[in-house]
Formats: structure tokens, sequence, C-alpha cells
């Protein structure tokens, strides 16, 4: 009855010494007690465990509260550094053109640019993708921008914005996302995925040339596609074999592993 007594006594001690507030005596006498008792050593096993897990999710959760602050105060640093350049770019403009023209253009590129990063920042998952398809989405009206301001607003150059930046940004855009869809959806390993945007990189070079006018017959297209897509091709093959070692490589580690 009195070992029972005792054991009792020291678990409901055991809270209060594993968070040190005992006094010198008690503890003395509460670790004398553990090195003897099997039972009471055991729960004070499972105490500890519990104040451990929670110190580490604990811990976890200040570091996840430290890393979003960061990114505010990151985020809320360049969003006034893109306000402070948008409006001294509006001001000088107006200032020395007594109008809006071509501050039009770094403006709308600061905002561009600053919602990529502001995707990048505050998407948890997929984050590249994100960002990319943000930016993806964006530079079109941007583009237009570029457009409107050039020709509309300084009467400079002629309209390009139909005949060649829209076709030539959304084949880019295609090759782009192709890619990412070979990596995200058909999981190709990244050496693979490189040797894709290898190989239609070199097509698309070609077909930048075509849309742009740079050919006068079909001969000058096809000598000129050749050259300006042989990098292309060669780091294609490159990135090709790469791909094919590194899925051998992998394959035999995952043999030896079983």
């Amino acid at each position: 009855m009195e070992s029972r007594l005792e054991c009792d006594v020291v678990q409901d001690l055991l809270p209060s010494y594993v968070e040190h507030m005992t006094s010198q005596v008690t503890t003395g006498q509460v670790e004398a007690h553990l090195k003897e008792c099997r039972k009471c050593r055991q729960i004070f096993n499972e105490i500890t465990q519990e104040v451990n897990i929670d110190s580490a999710e604990e811990a976890c959760e200040v570091q996840k509260f430290l890393k979003k602050t960061k990114i505010m105060y990151a985020m809320m640093a360049l969003a006034i550094t893109c306000a402070i350049a948008i409006v001294v770019c509006l001001i000088v403009n107006i200032a020395v053109n007594r109008t809006l023209s071509w501050s039009l253009i770094p403006t709308a590129a600061i905002l561009f640019g600053y919602a990529g990063i502001y995707t990048l920042a505050k998407s948890k998952k997929n984050r590249l993708v994100k960002a990319l398809f943000c930016c993806s989405v964006l530079v079109v009206p941007l583009l237009a921008v570029i457009q409107i301001t050039l020709y509309y607003r300084m009467a400079i150059g002629t309209i390009w914005f139909w005949k060649y930046a829209l076709p030539i940004t959304i084949l880019w855009l295609g090759i782009v996302w192709f890619t990412v869809f070979c990596h995200r959806i058909l999981k190709l390993n990244i050496f693979f995925s490189l040797s894709v945007l290898s190989f239609l990189s070199a097509v698309g070079s070609g077909l930048t040339n075509y849309f742009a006018g740079d050919y006068s017959n079909l001969g000058e297209m096809m000598v000129d596609f050749f050259f300006t897509g042989l990098g292309g091709t060669i780091a294609g093959i490159v990135f090709l074999i790469l791909g094919i070692c590194f899925t051998f490589i992998k394959r035999n580690k995952e043999y030896l592993i079983q």
C-alpha cells in the first residue's frame, strides 16, 4: 500500500518534474524512484515524448509564422519600391512631355514583374507553375501596352502587335507549356523535359524568323532554319542521352534495393 501511495505521489509530480518546477529535494526523490520503478519510468517516458512532440509542433508553427512574416514584409517593401518607381516615371514624363507617353511602358513592366513575384511568393504549392501561368496571362497585355504607347502615344514605328508579337508570343508560350505538360503530367525526368524544350526551341527559332518575315523564298528559309535550329537540336540530343542514362541508373538502384 505504501509503494502504491509513493507511485501515486510520484506520478502526480511527474508533470512538474518534467517542467523543472520541483525543488531539489523532490527532484532527487523522484529520480531515485524512477530508477527503481519500471511503471513510473514508463509513464515518465510517455510524458516526455508528448512534451517533445508539443515542443516540435510549436517550433514548427513559430518557423512558419516567421517565414510568412518575412515574406509579408518583403512583399510590402517590394510593393512600396515599385509604387515609388511608377510615380517617379509618371511625374518625369508629365513634367517633360506634358502628357503620359513613355512612362506607360515601365509602369506596365513593373506591374508585370510584381505580379509574377507576388504569385511566386504567395503560392504554397506548384509555385513556379503558378508564377509562369501568371506571366503567360499578362505578357500579351504588356505587349499591347508597349504597342499602344509607341504607335499611338509617341508616333514611333508601325503596328506590329497583331502580325508579329501575338503569333510569336503564342508560339513560345505553347513551347514552354508543352514542356511543362511533359514534365508535370507525363512525369518525364528533368533531362527528357529539357530535351523536349531544346527540340521545340529549334523549331520555334525557325518559325519566329518566319513570322518576322526574314525569308524571301523557301530555300533561304530551309538553310536558315537548319543553322538556326542546329544548336537546339544538338542540345536536345545531349539532354536525351542524359535522360536515358539517368533513367537507367535510377532503375538499377531500384533493382538493387529490391
